[in-house]
Parts: C-alpha cells; sequence; structure tokens
C-alpha cells in the first residue's frame, strides 16, 4: 500500500548513511541524475537535471536526458558531447542499456569498475597469418586486450578505496598520519602494479568505430615488450621486461596487430586504460556532480533535503527541485568573480561571467493579449473578516 501521501514516491538504494545512529541503504522517494560540464574554463555546474523514481537504475533517465542534448546541439551551436565520467552505478547497467545506446551516439563513456566486473577472460579474434585464415588468442583484462603470457598476479588488481590520497590536516594527529600514510602507500601500490601491467597491454593504433570495433598493436611491436616470437623486439634496449615462454605458457604466431570486435567486454571497453593517471585524471572530474549535489543539500545554501518543500508527486517535485537548481547555478556565477579576485595565488584563465539584477519577470497580458497595466484589479486582498 501507500506508505506516504507522495504517490510517487518510491523505496529505492542509496548509499549508506549514518546519520543519527541509523544505519541504512534504503531511501523513500526519488534519485536525482545530473548532467555537469567539465568546463576548464568556467564553473563545474548542473547543465541537465532529471528526477526518476526511487527504484530506477537512471539508466533510461540519464539516456533520455543525453539523447536530448545531443539532438540540442546538432545545430552546430554548441559541440556533442564527446566523453561521459559516469558513476560506477552506470557501468553496471547491460550494455544494450546504456554502453552501446552512448557509443551510438558518439560518447565514449569514461567509467570505474565495480570489484565484480574485474575480470581476465581469453578469447580469439580472427586473423590472417600467412595467406591463411586463423584465430589469435588474447586475454582481455578489465575490459582492454593484454599478452597472453601475462602474469596471474596482474589479472586483477585490487582499487583502493581511494584514488587520491587528498591533504594531510594542518592539525594531523598522529591517527590522522597513520591513515594519510595508508592511503599514499596502497595508491603507490596501485598504481605500481598498473604500470607493470600495462607493458603487456596492446596498444590501440585505430578506433572505435561506429560498431565499437578497435584495431591493436601487440605490446612487443609497441616497444614495450621482449617477446621471443617477435625477432625484432629481441632488439630492444635493456631492462625491457621480457617473456619466458615455459612449458605450460599459452603462445601466438607472432600478430602485429588484432581487431578486436565491439561486441567483446563491451560493457567495461573504454578509450583510457582502466587505473592510469590518466584515466585517474578524467575520472576524477566526475567528483563535480557530487560537490554539486553537496552544495545542493546544504544547510547553508539551498538546504534541499526531506520536507523541505511541500508539495508531493513527481512532476511538482520535479520542478521545484530545478528551481533550486537554477538558484545554485545563479549563486555560484556570482561567486565566480569574487572568488578569483579574493584568491590572488590563483592564476585563473576563467572567462568572466557576469550576474545582474535586471528584472526579466514575465509581462502580464488580458486574455486579448494585451499587456495589463492596471493591477488594481488583480491586488490580492486580505480576506473579509468573519463577525
Amino acid at each position: 500500500g501507500q506508505e506516504t501521501f507522495d504517490p510517487d514516491a518510491v523505496w529505492g538504494y542509496q548509499t549508506a548513511t549514518y546519520a543519527k545512529g541509523i544505519k541504512s541503504n534504503r531511501v523513500y522517494g526519488y534519485q536525482g541524475v545530473a548532467l555537469c560540464r567539465m568546463d576548464p574554463e568556467g564553473p563545474k555546474l548542473i547543465e541537465k537535471f532529471t528526477l526518476a523514481p526511487g527504484n530506477s537504475d537512471g539508466a533510461r533517465a540519464a539516456l533520455t536526458m543525453i539523447t536530448h542534448m545531443q539532438a540540442q546541439r546538432s545545430d552546430h551551436s554548441e559541440p556533442p558531447v564527446t566523453h561521459l565520467a559516469s558513476d560506477r552505478g552506470f557501468s553496471k547497467v547491460v550494455p544494450e542499456n546504456w554502453a552501446t545506446p552512448l557509443r551510438e551516439l558518439g560518447i565514449e563513456q569514461i567509467i570505474d569498475l565495480m570489484p565484480n566486473e574485474q575480470r581476465a577472460i581469453y578469447t580469439e579474434v580472427p586473423v590472417i597469418v600467412n595467406g591463411h585464415r586463423g584465430l589469435h588468442k588474447v586475454l582481455m583484462i578489465d575490459g582492454w586486450p593484454h599478452h597472453i603470457a601475462t602474469p596471474k598476479h596482474l589479472h586483477t588488481i585490487k582499487r583502493p578505496a581511494t584514488l587520491t590520497a587528498g591533504r594531510l590536516k594542518k592539525c594531523a594527529n598522529a591517527q590522522d598520519m597513520r591513515e594519510y600514510a595508508a592511503r599514499v602507500e596502497a595508491i603507490q601500490e596501485f598504481k605500481k602494479l598498473i604500470a607493470e601491467r600495462q607493458t603487456y597491454a596492446y596498444r590501440r593504433v585505430q578506433g572505435p568505430d561506429p560498431t565499437g570495433k578497435e584495431r591493436f598493436e601487440a605490446p612487443c611491436c609497441a616497444g614495450t615488450l621482449k617477446d621471443p616470437t617477435c625477432s625484432t623486439s629481441m632488439l630492444l634496449p635493456g631492462g625491457t621486461q621480457a617473456i619466458t615462454y615455459g612449458k605450460n605458457t599459452p603462445r601466438n604466431e607472432h600478430q602485429r596487430t588484432i581487431t578486436i570486435p565491439g561486441s567483446i567486454e563491451e560493457k567495461i571497453r573504454q578509450r583510457l586504460y582502466w587505473g592510469s593517471d590518466e584515466w585517474i585524471s578524467a575520472y576524477g572530474k566526475r567528483t563535480a556532480v557530487e560537490g554539486q549535489f553537496g552544495t545542493l543539500k546544504s544547510s547553508s545554501t539551498e538546504h534541499v533535503r526531506r520536507g523541505w518543500i511541500h508539495v508531493v508527486g513527481h512532476v511538482k517535485t520535479s520542478i521545484m527541485t530545478m528551481l533550486a537548481i537554477a538558484a545554485s547555478n545563479l549563486r555560484q556565477l556570482g561567486l565566480m568573480p569574487e572568488k578569483r579576485h579574493t584568491n590572488k595565488k590563483r592564476k585563473s584563465k576563467h572567462r568572466d561571467h557576469e550576474v545582474t539584477d535586471t528584472s526579466h519577470d514575465f509581462e502580464e497580458i488580458d486574455a486579448n493579449g494585451t499587456p495589463i497595466t492596471d493591477h488594481r484589479d488583480l491586488a490580492l486582498t486580505r480576506p473579509p473578516s468573519r463577525t
């Protein structure tokens, strides 16, 4: 049965909260899906927003919003969206509901991997060797092709809880220092293993095309790995990682390039190598959305929280939330000049943003479309008192 006055609200999942001693990862209401522009020359404001049912995965609502944005930009007034850094909740969506539609829209995803999405699988791709068709075995690790002799300890690399250590507090105590050192050590170990594994990774040389097909060059030809099956790679400088084929080590006939169809590991394929410095930098920009949601919920700003409005229903709640977002965007734009003026140490290249207090109110008209200049008949009066 209905549990609140809101007929459209439903139970959904949220990150576990521990406020006031209540531990729960369930919430009754809606979930918001927002798009922030990663503009290096301006504030990271919410550009698009939609409210979805609380039990929705958000992917359908997000795709509708993204498709509409791409259509709006088809007149070349603005360049189309080409890259999208999304929350880990989106990476778990089946490819036909997320990765494939994004690719068809010309958008490359930048995603993090859930622990159950990190995997190493052997697959075979068609090749032509000495004029004959054959199959080339390749090891797909976390959505990227690797040499089949990649060591086992590199098949699954545990991601640290955070990818950035942050700053140590000025008044840090011994416990703070230990926790900071542990974060730094975990991140350094993660990056070390990722760098080691990249020496066994194929190098992309072409693609992806509209079907997701990509062409890769073997690591021995890319200059990162010595492979006895590739004679020229044995001339690489000393210190280059080398493969020693044992009795049970799988091997291929040397093939300079291979083509990986878009259907292989389609869900988690992405242009940037997962865990690399380039990927960490690109994916880190996604935190702008979290920052905007935090700003909306802050008690010193819009204070969007349970009970903040006295309306119910999907439509009314969406409208009120959009008004709060618009107010937040305007407030942040208004603070930009002040921030640049007060922060003298920051060398900002942001273009100027200006918010004026010029009135742009709607003009009232009558039934015939004539502007109303006499508002005496529209004055709000107090109802007559009862005697």
